[in-house]
């Protein structure tokens, strides 16, 4: 189905987990720290036009979690660290509901969205692309800053090691209709 066959169409697109990926990048005392994870799982709704834009006038949501434990930096005391600090037991998945689209008015939207980590739920918004590449995929990029002081997490300090409380996190989502 192209997306000029989806024109007045519901669609559903999955979330692909092992194509989709989060990465968040870190400055400390010391030195960058980046830290990513595959196994994002969600999906997208919306009705798209002609040209594969999201109808915005038209009923549209998606749903989006990643595992906390997914989220990884390579060095096992900084994952032990973040797993603490994010209190990974109690609060197993990061989560984003997305309840609005609006256009930004340069070829890409603004979403908003209520995000939940570590058992604070927060009204964000951010810049978004999507685009359909093909008839049964879409590719959508997100990069926002976060400070995770916002949501109880104190930052991570080890030894002579400080994390700033500020956080760039990109998501890279590539999904698939059903």
């Amino acid at each position: 189905m192209s997306s000029a066959q989806y024109d007045g169409l519901m669609a559903r697109f999955e979330v692909d987990p092992t194509a989709s990926a989060v990465a968040v990048a870190a400055t400390s005392t010391i030195h960058p720290v980046h830290i990513s994870a595959h196994g994002l799982t969600g999906s997208l709704e919306g009705q798209l036009d002609g040209a594969g834009r999201v109808q915005l006038d038209k009923p549209h949501h998606a749903w989006l979690s990643i595992p906390v434990e997914e989220l990884r930096s390579g060095n096992p005391l900084q994952d032990m660290e973040m797993d603490r600090r994010m209190d990974a037991a109690r609060f197993p998945t990061i989560d984003c509901e997305v309840d609005r689209l609006t256009d930004n008015g340069t070829g890409g939207y603004r979403a908003s969205a209520r995000l939940m980590v570590h058992g604070q739920t927060r009204q964000v918004e951010a810049e978004i692309t999507l685009r359909v590449t093909s008839q049964d995929h879409v590719v959508i990029e997100i990069e926002h800053m976060f400070d995770m002081r916002d949501f109880g997490i104190s930052p991570p300090r080890l030894l002579v090691l400080k994390v700033d409380p500020v956080v760039r996190v990109g998501v890279r989502i590539e999904a698939r209709s059903g």
